[in-house]
């Protein structure tokens, strides 16, 4: 039987990884969103006085906000255009791109992996809600596409962590992959005594992330039982969230064939949906897919 993730060593661990610290433009952006009156002034000059993300934030305006007459040049014009959220996920997302994951190798392929879960994961929260008569009846709640790219990027943050932690990580992590992806999280507690799912969470948590986001990205590999959503709306958020990525991760290839087999009729009966809604999903984002990533 494959030990528990000791949660206490698993924080002293990612403590004494000495991380970064949230950048300090991450910081800005939630002490303006925690305020009354959100200052973007103050998030439009912080962002401007550092290149890679002013350049970014000037490409994600230009290249995801569809009907602009003309193009994006202002820095706090973008700021407003885009809104906090979406600036907080993107400044997140450079960061993690540029301090954790490296130039080469496995942790390369991860971050392109990341990437395209997190863009796949918006657009089915987006286009979802069009598709499921739960969305419209108001039962489940529609998931902000923002939210749904925080969630697709950084749900297997922790990996990279393992992978620069742990010099053996990288082939062991191959070898599961090629043998049994679905037992990764098990064999990572057996050997490591935590595993990737915990250490994401954590290393989130210290970003001050949602607290339900969070949550999915702590039990991503788990089997939620999509039978019993709960009473209480909180908890229909989060089971949106985790079914969301997980449809996100079988159009991108990422899931496990065990892992889809288990849940599928679940998550189609809790959504509502079937196989010609996936198929629609399938089609569109190969379609977005073709399309360069602002991230990249």
């Amino acid at each position: 039987m494959a030990k528990k993730p000791d949660i206490k060593g698993t924080r002293k661990l990612v403590k004494d990884m000495a991380i970064p610290t949230r950048p300090t433009v991450m910081l800005e952006v939630i002490k303006a969103q925690n305020t009354f009156a959100p200052d973007l002034q103050k998030v439009a000059n912080v962002i401007s006085r550092d290149v890679v993300l002013a350049s970014r934030v000037l490409q994600a305006a230009n290249s995801d906000l569809p009907g602009l007459k003309r193009r994006v040049a202002s820095i706090e014009q973008a700021v407003m255009l885009l809104g906090l959220a979406r600036i907080r996920t993107l400044i997140t997302g450079v960061f993690l791109n540029t301090s954790l994951i490296g130039k080469g190798g496995s942790l390369q392929k991860l971050r392109h992996r990341c990437a395209d879960v997190a863009r796949v994961t918006a657009f089915i929260a987006q286009e979802l809600p069009r598709l499921a008569t739960p969305f419209q009846s108001g039962y489940l709640p529609s998931i902000p596409p923002d939210e749904a790219y925080a969630l697709g990027l950084f749900h297997d943050c922790g990996l990279s962590i393992l992978m620069q932690k742990f010099s053996d990580y990288e082939s062991f992590y191959e070898e599961i992959q090629k043998e049994s992806p679905f037992g990764l999280v098990s064999a990572e507690d057996e050997r490591y005594h935590t595993n990737h799912c915990v250490v994401g969470y954590l290393l989130c948590e210290s970003w001050n992330l949602p607290k339900h986001l969070c949550e999915v990205i702590r039990n991503h590999h788990h089997m939620v039982d999509f039978t019993k959503p709960g009473k209480k709306s909180a908890n229909r958020r989060t089971m949106t969230l985790h079914g969301i990525l997980k449809l996100a991760e079988q159009i991108t290839g990422e899931l496990s064939y065990v892992e889809w087999v288990r849940m599928k009729d679940d998550l189609f009966r809790f959504f509502n949906i079937g196989d010609s809604q996936v198929a629609q999903l399938q089609e569109g984002a190969s379609r977005l897919l073709q399309t360069p990533s602002v991230t990249e």
